[in-house]
């Protein structure tokens, strides 16, 4: 699954030139995304704030849409015909479970730390949800999903309104070239969003054998 991302880049301005953002659309550094929050995100429309938390009626509402079954269940079929969308970031988070119980937060991103975009699918409500698929071999020890990251090549193509939803499914596989960095706990708090998040992981307590 994906419950968190970041949006941590120092140059705002090449991230608008990337993806054509206009100053309608607010952008500041993110550091710990929560669901419930306004997304940057572009349609093939152009670029919009969407609210996390895809909005299936007036009362409920999920955050991520699995990429094995975005064709079968009916509330997908939809956005994957109109709603496609990129939702952009430059990381996102998943905790494993220690030996003693505790989880440990990692920060995933790409091994070269460029901005990129998961794969969305918006509602007619102004909301959205992050698709997720299988993790690769390398991630799947922290977790066995991942969200959808596309290369620059599949954002165009995810944006394309004439590529048909089984086409645009082909494209949400699991992206291998990823950094990962095991983190504080900072980000365990939803409401905070400050640079802490990403402060790397203290060591573990030296063991007596």
């Amino acid at each position: 699954m994906c419950g968190r991302y970041t949006l941590t880049t120092g140059d705002l301005d090449s991230m608008r030139l990337r993806f054509g953002l206009d100053e309608r659309v607010e952008l500041r550094r993110r550091f710990n995304v929560a669901p419930g929050d306004e997304v940057v995100a572009v349609a093939p429309t152009g670029p919009t704030l969407l609210r996390w938390g895809f909005l299936r009626d007036n009362a409920y509402s999920t955050i991520n849409a699995r990429a094995e079954s975005v064709l079968e269940r009916p509330s997908w079929r939809g956005a994957m015909k109109d709603g496609r969308c990129l939702i952009l970031a430059d990381g996102f988070y998943e905790w494993c479970t220690r030996p003693d119980g505790s989880k440990q937060p990692h920060w995933i991103t790409r091994a070269d730390h460029a901005p990129f975009a998961f794969a969305g699918l918006a509602s007619s409500w102004g909301t959205c949800a992050i698709v997720t698929t299988e993790a690769t071999p390398g991630l799947a020890g922290i977790h066995p999903r991942m969200p959808a990251m596309l290369d620059q090549d599949a954002e165009e193509a995810w944006l394309e309104p004439r590529l048909t939803p089984e086409q645009a499914r082909d494209l949400l596989a699991p992206f291998a070239d990823v950094a990962v960095l095991a983190v504080g706990t900072a980000v365990n708090d939803a409401r905070y969003d400050g640079p802490e998040c990403l402060e790397p992981a203290p060591p573990p307590p030296p063991t007596l054998f």
